[in-house]
């Protein structure tokens, strides 16, 4: 299977749809630490905030900033609670 530079990824029910350019993905790739990502089976790599594109359904995403210096910023979409994507809270200038 050919690895492609551009993923396209969408929220449950589809009223969100991202572009990620991944040109590196499989060499950057790990397993996050965190409990809820443990329990998802989670595999997550980083990529620049340029990187990222909301094709469709920005007005469709809610944002929720974790911890106490609400660095972390996680992307769900509205209707359907599905996690879409976040910037990071030890490196803002990235998405994961």
């Amino acid at each position: 299977m050919p690895i492609f530079p551009k993923h396209g990824a969408r929220c449950h029910c589809g009223d969100v749809i991202l572009e990620r350019a991944l040109p590196n993905w499989v060499e950057s790739s790990r397993r996050y630490d965190r409990s809820v990502c443990k329990r998802k089976g989670e595999i997550g790599f980083s990529i620049p905030l340029s990187g990222l594109r909301i094709v469709q359904g920005a007005a469709w995403l809610t944002r929720y900033q974790l911890f106490n210096i609400r660095t972390a910023k996680h992307c769900f979409g509205k209707v359907c609670g599905i996690y879409t994507h976040h910037q990071h809270r030890f490196d803002p200038n990235v998405y994961a």
